[in-house]
């Protein structure tokens, strides 16, 4: 059996684990085998939800980190930057 699915996102300014559908179809599906194709397609939202939780996890905490004093210390020291007294970005003139 051929089984194709789909997956979309149901909303143009949101992405986020709600925003998906997943759709498994199969042309010649007899009644138990759609029934099983329901629970797969089920399955495969709920796990594609996992998915999408954790990467929205991982994103807020880049964010938090890109945010944070110790990144923009590590970034100053990676890229040799200095700073006047009064935090203007030194370049390098008067």
């Amino acid at each position: 059996m051929n089984v194709t699915y789909k997956i979309t996102r149901s909303n143009a300014l949101y992405c986020h684990k709600y925003t998906m559908s997943v759709e498994l179809s199969h042309d010649d599906a007899s009644e138990l085998e759609q029934v099983s194709l329901n629970e797969m397609e089920e399955s495969l939202r709920d796990y594609f939800r996992t998915v999408a939780q954790k990467l929205e996890e991982v994103g807020y905490k880049e964010i938090e980190y890109v945010h944070s004093k110790e990144y923009v210390q590590e970034d100053c020291e990676a890229n040799a930057s200095e700073f006047f007294a009064d935090g203007r970005l030194y370049t390098g003139g008067a």
